[in-house]
């Protein structure tokens, strides 16, 4: 198996694809609003470091934590990590 992969599971790629597009939907859904998102840890660390946006290990994401995205509607940039 590759790095990111776990037999039965997910690829990281596959699931960082399907945050981008949730969050790209929803950003055409209600454009100019704020969107609260609430997921796992590994999902959170899975997008992040699959879409070059910061690289993040795992176990590295505190439970409870909140992070913080903005979109222009072309890219995605971090305002707060793990806070």
């Amino acid at each position: 198996m590759k790095a990111g992969e776990t037999r039965g599971m997910e690829l990281d790629s596959d699931a960082a694809d399907r945050v981008e597009a949730f969050f790209k939907e929803k950003n055409e859904e209600h454009p100019d609003k704020t969107i609260l998102a609430v997921c796992h840890g590994g999902l959170i660390r899975s997008f992040l470091t699959q879409k070059g946006i910061k690289e993040v290990g795992r176990g590295v994401i505190v439970n409870t934590s909140v992070s913080v995205l903005d979109y222009d509607g072309n890219k995605f940039k971090l305002i707060e990590f793990n806070k």
